[in-house]
């Protein structure tokens, strides 16, 4: 492993390790309590990189270090709870989350162009059981008609308790 390989893995180890531990912040917990929420995903079982975060696919190690030094503040982990809902263009290539929903039929008829062409096209729906202190629900957003929540972390796989055909899918 060369030296700036090295510290590129230091780099996503730090920034993993503050996504798996954030702060509290005026984004809206989705849930207080402990324990698990059942969330879905309309994605491709056989494309890996949809269950990951656009940061982790297409960050540079200086877009990690940017965006997790912004997480660390709760004004900072708002902006990318925006920025990712509203799919501002450029920005959400760097987003900390991946958007899940707790109530896929709600989701289905959403308002948000973009989430409603990627349910009605993806051949599969994703079913987990997820950490609640790791959901997040931005107020006031688009999204909020569509029960989106955004999972914070890279190990959404992890989670993961079934495959299903998408039953929303228009063919």
């Amino acid at each position: 492993m060369t030296g700036r390989d090295a510290e590129a893995a230091r780099v996503f180890q730090a920034a993993a390790r503050l996504f798996k531990a954030p702060a509290d912040t005026s984004v809206t917990r989705a849930v207080q309590a402990a324990g698990k929420i059942r969330v879905f995903r309309f994605c491709d079982r056989n494309n890996p990189d949809d269950l990951i975060p656009n940061l982790w696919r297409n960050g540079t190690e200086a877009d990690i270090r940017r965006v997790t030094g912004l997480a660390r503040f709760p004004e900072g982990m708002r902006q990318l709870a925006e920025l990712h809902v509203q799919g501002v263009d450029g920005r959400l290539r760097l987003s900390p989350f991946v958007s899940v929903t707790s109530d896929p039929q709600v989701a289905s008829r959403t308002r948000d162009g973009l989430l409603r062409e990627i349910i009605h096209t993806s051949p599969e729906r994703a079913e987990f059981d997820v950490p609640r202190d790791l959901l997040y629900t931005p107020q006031g957003l688009l999204a909020t008609d569509a029960a989106e929540m955004l999972y914070l972390g890279d190990d959404l796989a992890d989670h993961l308790v079934r495959w299903e055909r998408n039953p929303y899918r228009r063919r």
